[in-house]
């Protein structure tokens, strides 16, 4: 029964990868879009003074690294591991950093 009745098992089995085939393609695409957030985030945090500039320098870094990332999923598939490792670092490093900053100190008023 259902609609996977209509399809041989080879087709399922295509239909299933194309999709997550899509699933990744969406998510590295949402990459760009989080990387140009980290961006503005930490500009944003380096101009208002409301936390450490290292901070926001961490912040910033994250964002590029996201950017970086996502370019070399999409452009050289072979540097990924190197890139993935390279997003890692920076985004535990600056949105860990933040993250902690904020529960332990708060905002600067």
């Amino acid at each position: 029964g259902g609609a996977g009745a209509a399809f041989a098992p080879e087709q399922l089995h295509a239909l299933v990868m194309l999709f997550l085939q899509a699933h990744a393609t969406g998510y590295l695409i949402s990459g760009v879009f989080f990387g140009l957030c980290c961006l503005v985030l930490g500009y944003l945090l380096f101009r208002g003074h409301v936390v450490p500039r290292w901070i926001a320098v961490g912040i910033v870094a994250a964002g590029f690294a996201y950017l970086l990332d996502c370019t070399a999923n999409f452009l050289f598939p072979d540097l990924t591991t190197y890139t993935e490792l390279l997003m890692l670092v920076n985004a535990v490093a600056g949105e860990l950093s933040l993250c902690v900053y904020l529960l332990v100190k708060g905002v600067r008023a």
